[in-house]
């Protein structure tokens, strides 16, 4: 058996089609779809009329922490980190860019403090890359000569900045090491500082949303991370993505999620109880506007509008709200969505097929079934300003 998937490996070709055109292209897309625009401050971004940038932070030109757990060494060709990426739409520009990593992940040590200020205090504007690690690789892990993994660079556990990935808990959800201190420092230049997230948990957000002049996620963006992240700060690409998850105020909130139960969650003494950042949320370079929703047989659909001056691409959100069932469902849940491209000032009606998979659900006895009643449909690019309209089920 062993020798059968060995040979059927080997007739495959694995080294000529894994990284071939097609898969780079897939690669390169996906990163740029996965950027979420969480904050942009009296719109900052894209950025324009700027000289220099500082490109600052502890993520901003390592290729491993762009890439997650179980990744293999990489070259450092191979990966295109944020710095890369910025240099790389700058110099197009006519921009200077100066970089400093300022501290660790996860380190205590302030040292790099001094230089990131000062770079900070020569430029325009910051961009500082911050976020976690769930590598225990260095930055640069492949010996040119034999493509093979350099052992003296897989980091021990003193060194490691990794905070996560398999068997890597955490107590906290705040920025590891002196990250905050290293914001809230750069913050005081007076500088519009644009923070980008470059990590693998849903970390606090609080002092980023409060004080940052904008807010990208980027997750673990991948070997064209720095080019999608560079692509969307300069305006080359519109961001559209939006949380799959919901980002809480503090770690005492936790499990918090957007599928609740009918009764709405209470706030707490000394933090609300709904999430900081709610599933789905996420920021454009335009605007969309949603009208005209119907329910025409089993299908809901709905005419969005791109009333900004920008191209741009909406999630469309599709929510469920039961309203009578024989066992007690979720307030509102995700029944469908779609991704569309919309061209401003251009508009595009959007369906969703309320298909029994949708409508239905398991009752008492674990039977799947669908019932008849009166049901809400609720639609928006995020979790607030729905349109909602009812429908009944006979």
């Amino acid at each position: 058996m062993q020798l059968a998937l060995w040979c059927t490996f080997r007739r495959s070709r694995p080294a000529e089609i894994c990284g071939c055109r097609e898969h780079l292209a897939t690669a390169r897309e996906a990163s740029r779809k996965a950027i979420t625009l969480l904050k942009n401050d009296s719109g900052v971004l894209p950025l324009k009329g700027i000289q220099s940038l500082a490109v600052i932070g502890p993520n901003a030109d390592n290729v491993m922490n762009q890439l997650g757990d179980y990744t293999a060494p990489q070259k450092r060709d191979a990966v295109v980190t944020v710095l890369d990426g910025v240099k790389q739409s700058a110099e197009k520009r006519g921009i200077r860019v100066s970089y400093a990593p300022g501290c660790r992940v996860r380190k205590m040590d302030r040292s790099g403090f001094p230089e990131a200020v000062e770079l900070a205090e020569k430029s325009d504007a910051v961009v500082l890359v911050l976020g976690g690690s769930s590598t225990k690789y260095g930055s640069d892990t492949i010996r040119t000569e034999t493509g093979a993994a350099a052992i003296s660079e897989i980091l021990g556990d003193d060194e490691s900045d990794k905070e996560s990935g398999e068997g890597t808990d955490r107590a906290t959800l705040t920025q590891s090491g002196v990250q905050t201190e290293l914001f809230e420092t750069l913050c005081k230049t007076g500088k519009p500082v644009i923070v980008v997230l470059i990590q693998g948990r849903p970390l606090l957000v609080n002092d980023l949303m409060d004080r940052a002049s904008a807010l990208l996620l980027a997750w673990y963006p991948g070997m064209f991370g720095g080019q999608a992240v560079a692509e969307v700060l300069f305006g080359e690409y519109n961001p559209a993505g939006r949380l799959p998850i919901s980002i809480p105020w503090c770690e005492g909130q936790l499990p918090v999620f957007y599928n609740v139960m009918p009764n709405p969650r209470l706030n707490y003494v000394d933090a609300p109880g709904e999430a900081r950042l709610k599933f789905g949320y996420g920021l454009s370079y335009t605007t969309f506007a949603y009208s005209d929703l119907r329910i025409t047989g089993r299908t809901a659909a709905v005419t969005v509008t791109n009333t900004g001056k920008r191209d741009g691409e909406e999630v469309v959100q599709f929510y469920l709200t039961d309203r009578v069932a024989s066992v007690l469902r979720p307030y509102r849940e995700l029944c469908g969505f779609s991704r569309v491209p919309i061209a401003a000032g251009k508009s595009r009606t959007v369906e969703c097929e309320l298909t029994d998979e949708v409508l239905g659900y398991y009752n008492q006895k674990l039977d799947f079934v669908v019932e008849p009643g009166t049901f809400t449909i609720a639609v928006g690019g995020g979790p607030d300003s729905l349109l909602e309209t009812e429908f009944r089920l006979e």
